[in-house]
C-alpha cells in the first residue's frame, strides 16, 4: 500500500489536487464528489469546461462520467460515428475525453490504472430525459435495457447531487446549472429523498 499511496499522490500532486501532500482548493473541491472518475469531474470543473452548457447539456456530458458502457463485441465503426444532441456537448464531450486519456496515460505509467473509460451510450437518452421526454418516447441505446438506462440515469443523478453539494460549497457560479440539472432528473423512478 506505501507504494500504491506514493503513486497517487504523485499524480494527484502533478495535477495541482495536492501541494506538499496537503490538498489544495481544488483538491478539496474534489472530496466532495466521490466516484471512479471523480478527478475527471473536478478537472473538467476547474477548468470551466462545464460553464456556458445548459443544464439539458450538462447532464448528457455528465453522464459520460456516471455511468458504464456496455461490453460490445467489434469496433466503433461497426457503430457508426458517435452523434451528439448539441454541438456544445459534442465539444465538451471530446474534451471530456481527452482529459481520461491524459490521466489514464499518467496512471499507465504509474501502473496504476483506476479511472473507467467515458461512457457514450447514454448521452442522448440523458439529455432527452432531462428534457421532459416521456420515458417511452426516448430510443433505448443499442444493446441496453431499460434496466440499464434507469440505472445510468440514477448514477448521474447521484453525481449531479454530489457535485451541486461540492459547488455550493465552493460558492461556484455553476452551482445553479447543476441544481437546475438535478430538478430535470427528478421524474419518473427518481425522486429526492432526505
Amino acid at each position: 500500500y506505501p507504494r500504491k499511496l506514493r503513486r497517487l499522490t504523485r499524480i494527484l500532486s502533478e495535477t495541482g489536487f495536492l501541494n506538499n501532500n496537503k490538498p489544495t482548493d481544488k483538491g478539496l473541491f474534489a472530496a466532495r464528489v466521490y466516484g471512479e472518475n471523480t478527478i475527471l469531474v473536478a478537472e473538467a470543473t476547474w477548468l470551466g469546461w462545464f460553464e456556458g452548457l445548459t443544464a439539458e447539456e450538462l447532464c448528457a456530458v455528465m453522464v459520460m462520467l456516471a455511468a458504464e458502457d456496455r461490453e460490445r463485441r467489434g469496433d466503433r465503426q461497426a457503430r457508426g460515428p458517435r452523434r451528439y444532441p448539441t454541438p456544445a456537448i459534442a465539444q465538451t464531450a471530446r474534451l471530456v475525453r481527452s482529459l481520461y486519456f491524459r490521466f489514464a496515460d499518467m496512471e499507465k505509467d504509474l501502473d496504476e490504472p483506476n479511472l473507467r473509460s467515458p461512457s457514450h451510450d447514454y448521452i442522448d437518452f440523458a439529455y432527452r430525459w432531462s428534457s421532459g421526454d416521456q420515458l417511452d418516447r426516448i430510443p433505448l441505446p443499442a444493446n441496453v435495457d431499460i434496466g440499464d438506462a434507469i440505472k445510468a440515469m440514477k448514477a448521474l443523478y447521484s453525481l449531479l447531487r454530489q457535485l451541486e453539494f461540492a459547488l455550493r460549497q465552493a460558492k461556484s457560479p455553476l452551482t445553479d446549472v447543476v441544481s437546475r440539472a438535478v430538478v430535470l432528473m427528478e421524474r419518473d423512478v427518481i425522486k429526492r429523498t432526505y
